[in-house]
């Protein structure tokens, strides 16, 4: 998910790349061999690595990141007590120090203003009752907005504070199999994570 934020980090130390992604030196070491022997990471010069092919790593990690870590993830669904959710979400303000961002189809309409959303996934590291109270929202195993953990320490999408980075919204995106959605996401694709290929 780093090497996704920033392509340049193969070139950084295995100590540096573990501090950015908040994991232990050992496991740095198994994925970039990973990488390597997947043809992902090709060797520039002697001291340059690149990443090969942005787009086939980015599709790999959707997969596993909708299938292993994401569960992992989930925390509750809620439903809005405000009956008018689905044209008010937008004029919700999260709180900026508890780094709670939109993510899915939420994070893609803020972004392209293409998707209309049915279903509101946030990430946060906010506790449950703080999301009850301060967003009045309901818990409801049939609700709209699914709550995950949000994983990732330090980064914050510059162009839009209220949202996940963009390989997350792909994910989420791709994840739905909903035509709108996949279109969304290669949207996203094109305006910011291209620049990487």
């Amino acid at each position: 998910f780093q090497i996704l934020l920033d392509p340049q980090l193969v070139n950084a130390t295995y100590r540096e790349i573990a501090g950015k992604a908040g994991v232990a030196l050992g496991a740095i070491t198994k994925i970039i061999d990973g990488l390597k022997e997947g043809g992902y990471v090709l060797k520039k010069t002697q001291k340059e690595w690149i990443l090969n092919d942005y787009k086939k790593l980015l599709d790999r990690w959707q997969l596993e990141y909708t299938e292993r870590l994401k569960p992992t993830l989930f925390l509750i669904r809620f439903r809005p007590a405000d009956n008018n959710f689905n044209t008010t979400w937008k004029q919700l303000t999260f709180e900026k120090d508890k780094d709670t961002v939109w993510g899915g189809e939420p994070a893609a309409d803020i972004l392209t203003n293409y998707l209309k959303p049915q279903h509101f996934i946030v990430y946060t590291n906010e506790l449950q009752n703080d999301l009850i109270r301060t967003y009045h929202w309901v818990p409801d195993e049939e609700g709209d907005i699914f709550v995950y953990r949000k994983f990732w320490e330090y980064h914050r999408f510059v162009e839009n504070e209220r949202v996940a980075p963009p390989p997350i919204i792909y994910a989420d995106l791709i994840e739905t199999g909903d035509a709108r959605c996949v279109e969304t996401a290669n949207m996203i694709y094109e305006r910011y994570l291209k620049k990487h290929e």
